[in-house]
This record gives structure tokens, sequence and C-alpha cells, in this order.
């Protein structure tokens, strides 16, 4: 019997390729490829129009107990359909009846939408990824050009989008893994373990050692030696230093993050504690959020017309 687990990253840059890889060692956990991020979740908001607007058509009169011809009802089938596009023999996958967990990995580097995941998949589990996000700011503005205060910007709202959601879907708390991606590299040995224990598959059937011999693609290092971010498995080295992606960011740099996502980054348990702004750093912070959209606009329309990316768009 075919079982799904949904891995949605906070954003792109948080890793989760790798923490994919790294489930799909097991031999009872499949990916979804060639649908490599599939994306269902970030757009079921279009799902959720579509089922009320229907809804409405149908005459009372079909169900008057309100039993099956309902939004849920139909929301669930819905999901049932995704998932069984995502187990389709014709995408490589294969449905079993064997009475195993077997389980189909759906990835997507996006919490949006999040909030209506149990609507469509109710019985499904989900990991949520996250990662410290001065790294992913870094990582991004590497990668793909993004604006540092957007991206700063958008890290912080979805650490609230994700806060939220699993405080309103205690009744699904069992079914939700947060996972955090410097965990899975300074705790290999103990955080592995536990994403497989979620998952109800035999924890002992992968080693650590493989894990740590992972492959590694789509890193911002390879943009050190490649124009573009190179998607193409490359061997972990001694340069892999993922959680030292902002050492190098000057005062101004830090103190701006911390002022737009401060509070985040200590709800998700980066700091304990930040250092108290000054007046005169409360006075240019305010500044610079004012001008953002005028500062903004020259980098964006260059973006556009030189590189054909929207600087802007982090998620």
């Amino acid at each position: 019997m075919n079982q799904y687990c949904h891995v949605l990253g906070i954003m792109p840059r948080s890793g989760t390729n790798y923490l994919e890889n790294i489930i799909s060692l097991h031999t009872k956990c499949k990916p979804c490829d060639p649908i490599y991020e599939d994306f269902l979740i970030s757009q079921s908001e279009l799902l959720i129009r579509f089922s009320k607007k229907v809804r409405r058509y149908w005459n009372p009169n079909w169900d008057t107990n309100n039993e099956y011809l309902t939004e849920k009802n139909l929301l669930e089938h819905i999901g049932y359909g995704l998932h069984r596009f995502l187990s389709s023999p014709h995408l490589g996958q294969e449905v079993t009846n064997d009475g195993q967990n077997n389980i189909t990995i759906s990835k997507t580097p996006s919490v949006k939408g999040i909030e209506h995941f149990f609507q469509l998949f109710p019985n499904s589990k989900l990991i949520i990824l996250v990662r410290d996000g001065r790294a992913i700011v870094e990582s991004g503005c590497k990668s793909f050009d993004w604006d540092f205060e957007k991206a700063c910007f958008d890290w912080s709202r979805l650490v609230k989008r994700i806060n939220a959601f699993i405080a309103e879907n205690t009744d699904h708390k069992a079914q939700i893994k947060m996972v955090r991606y410097e965990d899975l590299i300074n705790n290999t040995e103990e955080e592995v373990p536990l994403i497989f224990k979620f998952l109800q598959v035999n924890e002992d059937e992968v080693l650590i050692e493989d894990v740590k011999n992972l492959h590694i693609s789509g890193s911002s290092e390879t943009k050190k030696t490649n124009k573009e971010v190179t998607w193409q498995p490359k061997k972990m080295d001694d340069n892999f230093k993922p959680l030292e992606r902002f050492s190098h960011w000057s005062r101004y740099k830090r103190r701006r993050f911390e002022w737009i996502s401060g509070n985040s980054l200590i709800s998700m348990g980066y700091v304990n504690s930040l250092e108290r702004f000054t007046i005169l750093e409360r006075i240019a912070h305010t500044i610079l959020d004012i001008s953002w959209p005028i500062r903004v606009i020259p980098k964006t329309i260059i973006n556009l017309i030189i590189s054909r990316k929207f600087v802007l768009k982090t998620y």
C-alpha cells in the first residue's frame, strides 16, 4: 500500500534536494522522478477556490444530510487524485499492494499554501525543512541574484507562516515533523534515524556513512567555477561549508538582517537573543525600510533586462 510524505522547504536554498537524497537511500522511500519539485501545495489556493465555486452549483437536496457533497470531501478526493498522479507508472513509479510501507516522496522548496495541506492530504505525513535565514539569503543572493532585503523579509514571513500552521494543526501533530538543515549536517547520527522513525520505516537500514558520502547538487558553491548553479551531483569536499555561508557578512548586513528577521531567528532557535538597536540604528533602519521600494527599482529593471531574472521572487 503506497503512502505519501511531502517535504516542504521554507524557501529555495533550504536543502530540500539533500534531504530528499537522504530519505531516498531507504528502499521503501521513492522520489517522484522526473517531477523533481512538484509545487502542488504552493498552488493549492486555486484548488480551494475551485472547490468552493463548484460546491455552489450543487443542489442541497442532493445530499440533505451534508455528508458527502461537501467542499471537504471534494478536496480530499482531489488530493487522492494528485497522489495517484505522483505514483503513476507513467512517471516511472510503481503502485504496490504488498502491505508494505512504500512511501512516495513529494518535494517542493516552498511553504506557500501550507495552510491547505491537510485539506488535500488529511492522512499524509509532512516534513517541513527550515534553515538559518542568513544562510538562505546569502545562498539565494549568490545563486539567483535575489534582493537581499526582500529575501530577509520573505524568510521572516515564512517562518511566521510555518509557526501559525503548526499552532493551528495540533490535531495533526503526529503527522508533522520539523527538520533543521543544520541538524542534518551537525547531528547526522541523531537526526536521520528520527526522520525514518517518523516515516515508520526501519531506521537501521540506512547507514550513516552512506548519508555522509552523499553527493550534493545545486549548491551555491558551484557558481564559483560555473557561471550558473549546476545541478550535477558533486562530492562534498573541504570547501563545502554550508553552515558558514554568511560568516563574511559585514556588521551592517548582520544588523540589517536582524532588524528585518530577528524575531523569526529567535523563534526558530538560531539565536537566543539579539543586541539591542540603538536610537541611531532604529532611525537608520526605518529610513532604509521606507526607501527600499525606490532603491530596489534600478536593480530589478537591470536584472530583468540583462539577466532575465526577477530579483524580488524568492519562492
